[in-house]
């Protein structure tokens, strides 16, 4: 998590901001304060510095969103009205594109359902029958949702599988409902209401069920992407596919029982022809088939070539509303510090085993002089590593003869880190960037972390030879290739299974 300090006078450094920071490094739920960028950078009417917070996790704390609701309490009392507190960070992003995804979602709920509410009421005449489908996407819907609450106990569970659960359920329960609702009235016209709901189930119940069985399918088969969001959209897509056709099948049987004789067509339209617009483009399609075809294809090349334009990359704080909070942190950072400063590119370098530690001998050689290359870099901002921190002043013992040669930063970085008690402002980074056998490098990028720039520094970082040493890029730029790389590479073979597996099980249900 990262706080973000704006303000207007001409120093930052004020006592205000170091009490609100140790107000933080003192709830017994955040483990680490850690200063990320030393002094403020001023721009036209202001200052700004931001620091890192770590959390603790674990049985018996509270989660990571009331930990930031704490803290971003402790930012609303007391604060200077020259003074801009900015909580941020992927733990908050996650956190209120979860809380507006919800409340997005009620919203849309409150437009579209009256409105198709009305759209229904004008095709079938019958507030009855206008409602049916409604409450039958609602019932399926309200289901998953259910059921979804208890998977994301077992696992982890991305925010958008509501979205796509309710969107994609209001939409099938509303179409199945319509489908069996519009087969029942014109069955009741002929039949009795038992006849007519055994046929409607018989017939329109079918296509529901084998409908729904492909969507189910196709929705099941995206489980083969080793990518947390695609699981969630399958497991919550195959549920509501699921609970939709089930609802179909039988809770709407028995609604339509109870009052299938108030949605009845009513007496002269029964002797009026209906549907003659449908009818005549159905005549229309028939008798020019190859021509319809050709019409439809050049449709859809059309509405899909806007697609070889598209830049994929993982959502950031960006999909956040302009005016929240989080978002407006992270492009503060920006604004200061660079675009690529959010989201740095992350270097583990570790030792070939546990037994030989990073910070000695030759691996200092080898992280020194790998810094000062990334350093050189065109495309590197800024390096924060072990081997860039500001050196305390030399100093020689009384008794060392005048030409005794000053040490090289190298050889004072190599005394440094092997001192036994190293001077607190080292020990310090040390604990923050450093283990027995592992360091980090910070390697900024002056592009964001989705540009073509920052993609190829990550990829020549990862075909980077460092001799002995071992390896591993991540961060943000890393987790988008790694996550484009998966889905292309898993692609083509998950399209092959859905088409072969639906077309076999097309196959077997067709050729009753």
């Amino acid at each position: 998590m990262t706080i973000v300090f704006q303000e207007s006078r001409n120093s930052l450094y004020i006592p205000e901001i170091e009490s609100l920071l140790d107000r933080v490094a003192r709830l017994p739920e955040v483990e680490s304060v850690t200063r990320s960028e030393k002094h403020p950078k001023f721009r036209p009417g202001y200052f700004t510095q931001y620091h890192l917070v770590g959390l603790k996790s674990g049985p018996g704390l509270p989660s990571k969103n009331d930990t930031i609701d704490r803290i971003e309490d402790l930012f609303k009392r007391d604060i200077s009205p020259d003074l801009t507190v900015y909580v941020t960070g992927r733990a908050v992003v996650d956190r209120d594109a979860q809380r507006i995804s919800k409340a997005d979602l009620g919203r849309a709920e409150l437009v579209a359902l009256p409105l198709t509410l009305i759209t229904l009421l004008f095709v079938f005449g019958s507030w009855v029958a206008a409602a049916i489908p409604i409450v039958m996407g609602l019932l399926s819907v309200s289901t998953t949702l259910g059921c979804l609450y208890w998977v994301a106990q077992q696992m982890e569970m991305s925010v958008l599988a509501i979205n796509f659960a309710s969107m994609l359920g209001l939409g099938l329960g509303i179409d199945y409902a319509l489908l069996m609702v519009n087969r029942f009235r014109q069955e009741r016209q002929v039949r009795s209401k038992s006849e007519a709901i055994a046929r409607m189930v018989e017939t329109a119940g079918e296509a529901v069920f084998v409908s729904g069985l492909t969507v189910c399918i196709s929705l099941a088969c995206l489980m083969m992407f080793p990518i947390a969001l695609l699981r969630s959209i399958s497991i919550a897509g195959s549920l509501v596919v699921m609970f939709s056709v089930t609802v179909a099948l039988t809770v709407l049987p028995a609604l339509l029982m109870l009052v299938g004789d108030r949605i009845r067509w009513s007496n002269d339209e029964t002797t009026k022809p209906r549907g003659q617009f449908w009818r005549t483009i159905a005549q229309w399609v028939t008798r020019h088939s190859v021509l319809s075809l050709l019409g439809v294809l050049l449709v859809i090349i059309v509405l899909s070539a806007p697609f070889l334009q598209a830049e994929l990359g993982l959502g950031d704080a960006s999909v956040l509303p302009p005016d929240v909070p989080a978002r407006q942190g992270v492009e503060v950072i920006q604004s200061a510090f660079g675009p690529g400063e959010p989201s740095p590119i992350l270097l583990a370098v570790s030792t070939p085993n546990d037994q030989s530690k990073i910070l000695s001998g030759e691996p200092i050689d080898r992280l020194y002089t790998l810094t000062q290359k990334f350093q050189g870099d065109p495309r590197v901002l800024r390096v924060k590593s072990l081997f860039n921190l500001p050196l305390p002043p030399v100093e020689l013992p009384p008794e060392a003869p005048p030409e005794t040669p000053i040490p090289t930063v190298l050889e004072q970085y190599k005394q440094l880190y092997t001192m036994v008690q190293p001077p607190p402002a080292i020990a310090e980074a040390v604990k923050v960037f450093s283990s027995e056998t592992t360091t980090l490098i910070a390697i900024t990028s002056k592009t964001d972390s989705h540009s073509p720039e920052s993609h190829q520094l990550v990829k020549e970082l990862r075909s980077m030879d460092f001799g002995p040493l071992q390896a591993s890029v991540g961060g943000q730029t890393a987790m988008e290739i790694d996550t484009l790389a998966a889905v292309a590479q898993q692609f083509p073979r998950i399209l092959g299974a859905t088409m072969a597996i639906t077309f076999v099980v097309l196959c077997i249900l067709l050729s009753r």
